[in-house]
């Protein structure tokens, strides 16, 4: 079993990370199964305090080989045994939300991985870029092949959202240093082509810098007619840590002035956190300029398959998950 996560930096988060660690183990196929008794352990065997003095379960045997009584500390364990019980909650709501779509069993108080899912690879990468946080710097990766590879399935996500076909969406973002979809990276130069493949007219701001002005991916739904208005989504991507918040992409183009749309469009974060499905306190607080559609890894799973992104894609997840899965903490 990987090291437990670092603590979270709010209480209301910790079920969430506690949770997030558990299925890191059954999606890379650390552990056959976890159990509660399992992740109690693990907390008790790596105490938060100083206490010296053993504790002891009796309704565990002294030999189970998942537990040292030498090792656990004074107190601790129900400590332990609490933040395991709220993390399976968290584990619950998850598969009643996602049902069939979610990548692990839940049997009573014991999880594991569902080897028919058809998302497990997706789940599998969304779950390894959740660890860049678990794990703070551990992995010693700098996020750029990561971020490329999150706006790429980003893009196909909010295609299958919009229930629209592959050339009516395309990855915006400059992440990994190429912007995606064949677009140059000159941002004048991608907004004309842009607007081209949308069919609305171009707007009049020009002479802007190189870079993605907030819109990493950008999927749009036309009508048969030749008529303009559609239903467009402009979104933002993040893999960084307390910071989807704080993203939203640009106003401008709301406004029209980099491409006329006719219809408002909908802007989107997407990020690689879990909003919490047990507390919603992770919402509260939120700024109130904040009004765009927010895209956590559960949400993406609703609409994103194995099978939804292009093999080559899929290849390029599998061989970076593989990497990380080697780095991550014993």
């Amino acid at each position: 079993m990987f090291a437990p996560p670092n603590p979270a930096s709010l209480e209301a988060e910790e079920p969430v990370r506690t949770a997030d660690w558990v299925e890191l183990n059954l999606l890379t196929n650390e552990e056959h199964s976890v159990s509660i008794a399992d992740v109690t352990a693990s907390f008790a065997e790596h105490p938060q305090d100083e206490s010296s003095a053993s504790e002891h379960r009796g309704d565990y045997a002294e030999d189970s080989e998942d537990l040292d009584p030498e090792t656990l500390n004074k107190g601790y364990w129900n400590n332990a045994e609490v933040a395991a019980e709220l993390a399976f909650n968290e584990l619950h709501q998850r598969s009643i939300y996602l049902g069939n779509r979610y990548p692990l069993i839940l049997d009573g108080e014991t999880a594991a991985a569902d080897a028919t899912s058809d998302s497990i690879d997706v789940a599998r990468f969304l779950t390894l870029l959740r660890s860049r946080h678990l794990y703070h710097r551990a992995l010693e990766d700098n996020g750029t092949l990561a971020g490329q590879l999150f706006e790429e399935l980003l893009t196909h996500a909010l295609r299958k959202f919009l229930g629209t076909s592959r050339t009516h969406a395309v990855r915006f973002g400059v992440a990994g240093g190429t912007r995606g979809g064949g677009l140059p990276n000159n941002t004048d130069d991608a907004l004309d082509q842009l607007a081209q493949r949308i069919k609305e007219p171009r707007g009049t701001l020009k002479g802007l810098p190189d870079g993605d002005i907030g819109a990493d991916s950008i999927a749009w739904r036309p009508f048969p007619d030749p008529y303009r208005g559609q239903l467009t989504t402009i979104a933002q991507a993040t893999i960084s840590e307390r910071e989807w918040t704080k993203k939203q992409p640009s106003p401008k183009w709301a406004s029209g002035r980099l491409i006329r749309l006719l219809t408002r469009p909908t802007t989107v974060v997407a990020f690689v956190e879990s909003i919490s499905l047990t507390n919603d306190s992770v919402l509260e607080g939120i700024a109130k300029q904040f009004n765009s559609l927010p895209l956590d890894r559960f949400r993406l799973l609703c609409y994103v398959r194995d099978n939804d992104i292009p093999c080559d894609l899929q290849s390029r997840i599998e061989t970076w998950s593989d990497e990380m899965h080697r780095r991550l903490p014993k």
